[in-house]
């Protein structure tokens, strides 16, 4: 069944992925730079190049003026981005904290550390609740990478400046969101999408025939990224963009992608005109957050 309504998504791909770009359920590639994070804010589009333990993070701000190339040396391994109330958060999983960056000069404000020895609790995806900023996780763990193999039913929703766990017994959770007094978040490993009524806690389960991870609305839609996974056995190694009934939760139309992996979804506002001009590359110059702007 065709999708009914028009819409206009971002769509990040990691692992030899890129970026696309979804406008009336036809995916284009924008690019083969595999991204993480992506989030668009006020009028700018925030994409975090994939980075690895070893290496720093690339953020690319996208707006009316040319693309602008942030560098963060000691952010590790990014996964997600939001932008909330004139601050940058990003997620460093490799060292196991959270950044919080100003909006307006990129300076690191903050570090929040959990513990544990670098990628102990595979921090991922942020969400706003209640005027709360909060993480999904795979588990409190010691090691790092402890939590291969343990991830079943370990994984947890908190807040990231009480520590407060907001919801627990997940397994590998990621892209929480909330909407219509309702929170969605992937329960990956069990290739589901949980749909929580906050006031009763009672759970609506959708299961998908892979991977979830990503999650975005429209007026009428919900959009639901399905990726193969390292982590988990199956044939399929496509990813797709499933397009589901916001009131009925039934499942409209598939929109399939070029790459393996599905990190994130995002919804382009309609006020909002991206132009993915040539991305600048030179370094040229440092704050004392050390960050460096291109």
């Amino acid at each position: 069944m065709p999708i009914m309504n028009r819409v206009d998504l971002l769509v990040s791909c990691p692992n030899d992925g890129g970026l696309v770009r979804i406008q009336d359920g036809v995916p284009v590639s924008v690019d083969n730079e595999s991204t993480t994070g992506i989030c668009c804010y006020e009028d700018k589009f925030l994409r975090c190049i994939q980075n690895s333990i070893d290496t720093p993070l690339k953020l690319i701000v996208y707006g009316k003026e040319e693309p602008q190339t942030l560098v963060f040396p000691e952010i590790r391994d990014v996964h997600d981005i939001l932008a909330h109330d004139g601050k940058i958060y990003l997620v460093s999983s490799g060292s196991n904290e959270i950044f919080e960056v100003s909006s307006e000069s990129y300076e690191i404000l903050a570090r929040h550390k959990f513990r544990g020895k670098g990628d102990a609790w595979h921090l991922n995806c942020l969400e706003v609740y209640e005027n709360r900023l909060v993480v999904s996780a795979f588990g409190k763990f010691r090691r790092h990478r402890g939590y291969k193999g343990r991830t079943r039913g370990a994984g947890i929703l908190l807040d990231l400046f009480s520590g407060e766990v907001i919801l627990e017994g997940l397994s590998q959770p990621h892209s929480p969101k909330v909407i219509d007094g309702f929170f969605y978040i992937c329960d990956s490993e069990k290739r589901g999408l949980n749909r929580i009524d906050m006031r009763t806690r009672e759970t609506t389960v959708i299961e998908f025939e892979n991977y979830t991870r990503g999650i975005s609305f429209s007026d009428e839609h919900i959009y639901v990224g399905i990726s193969s996974s390292r982590n988990i056995d199956q044939e399929s190694k496509t990813s797709k963009v499933v397009v589901l009934d916001r009131l009925t939760l039934e499942r409209m139309d598939d929109i399939p992608l070029e790459y393996g992996e599905i990190y994130g979804v995002s919804a382009v506002p309609e006020n909002m005109e991206l132009d993915f001009g040539e991305t600048a590359n030179s370094v040229v110059g440092g704050l004392q957050s050390s960050c460096y702007k291109g």
